[in-house]
């Protein structure tokens, strides 16, 4: 996989530029940095500064990604059970409410020059919201919306007879708003429950 997004951060009490480390996503090895188009989105709060370089994909490079992360997702996450997935959604979020683990520093960083908010408020905001997403609170999710959630692992009997399995769609397709943290990942989780390719446009 090769880094998609790079940014670049700068604080305008310096005098020098500093440069962040770069690559905050991934761009499938189905298309070539080179052959995209990127754009700079710019950011500027409580005297900082951020530019971050996303790409703009023409239709052709879209329907290429599209097939690449369907035949992804049918060669490995339909091949997991719901209840793996479960768990190494909660181990990511284990790392994320760690405040010395790298992302959660990177997201302490970052968050507030992209979102306006005060630093302590993303660090409160972040735990409490972070915390939504923990094992318990994910297999609650799944009953509410399936009596039986073992239904998207396999056919499973129904009380009325006969037998019963649920599919998610084929692909899903996000937007998101790029200014509230956090936020995104209801609908990302909700995906990987589901056992669904997804890619998203960001909205800042």
């Amino acid at each position: 996989m090769r880094r998609a997004v790079r940014w670049r951060w700068k604080s305008s009490w310096l005098l020098r530029r500093v440069q962040c480390e770069r690559g905050r996503g991934y761009l499938p090895g189905c298309l070539s940095p080179e052959g995209v188009q990127w754009r700079t989105l710019s950011f500027s709060h409580h005297g900082q500064h951020l530019d971050v370089d996303v790409p703009d994909l023409n239709p052709a490079q879209i329907t290429l990604l599209s097939a690449h992360l369907r035949d992804h997702a049918r060669a490995y996450l339909t091949t997991l059970s719901v209840a793996k997935i479960v768990a190494i959604i909660d181990e990511a979020i284990t790392r994320l409410l760690d405040r010395n683990h790298p992302l959660r520093r990177k997201a302490e960083m970052l968050l507030p020059i992209v979102t306006g908010y005060d630093a302590e408020m993303i660090r409160l905001g972040l735990t409490g919201y972070l915390k939504t997403f923990r094992q318990p609170q994910l297999k609650r999710f799944l009953t509410e919306d399936f009596n039986d959630p073992q239904l998207l692992d396999d056919f499973q009997p129904r009380p009325n007879g006969g037998f019963a399995r649920a599919f998610g769609p084929d692909l899903l397709m996000h937007i998101w708003a790029g200014n509230v943290p956090g936020l995104p990942l209801w609908s990302l989780i909700c995906g990987l429950l589901v056992k669904r390719a997804a890619w998203a446009n960001c909205q800042c």
